[in-house]
């Protein structure tokens, strides 16, 4: 492998797909970045590319970002999850750090979580990451 990546994003906003994808198509380390909008999507997908990294919403229309999660890595066990959410629920967010897939220790799985809902912005997900 070249160590170059293939990249799902997941997302119910065009806006926020388009704006991920933009970013990530223009990395070195990126090979291909393919959008998905719903879970039934971004597990067809996932299952069907080999995806290496998937950014996940955990809210999506057709199904709970976290549920997916488990199931795409139930039969990809080497793809690399980052959730991501605008939820400022304690549930979700609860939900959303027993999920054992993140790849990042407790302390990141927080710092990314808070800046996705935009209190502490780009650069703390970017250190994180």
């Amino acid at each position: 492998m070249n160590g170059r990546r293939r990249i799902l994003v997941v997302d119910d906003h065009p806006i926020v797909r388009r704006g991920l994808t933009t970013l990530l198509s223009g990395e070195d380390w990126v090979a291909e970045v393919v959008e998905a909008a719903t879970a039934a999507a971004a597990h067809r997908e996932a299952t069907c590319r080999r995806i290496d990294v998937v950014a996940m919403d955990v809210l999506l229309p057709d199904g709970d970002g976290v549920e997916v999660t488990r199931r795409i890595v139930a039969s990809r066990p080497h793809t690399a999850v980052l959730m991501l959410t605008m939820a400022d629920d304690t549930h979700v967010v609860c939900a959303v750090n027993k999920c054992d897939r993140l790849g990042l220790p407790r302390a990141q799985q927080r710092t990314l979580l808070s800046a996705s809902r935009g209190r502490q912005g780009f650069a703390a997900s970017r250190t994180a990451a």
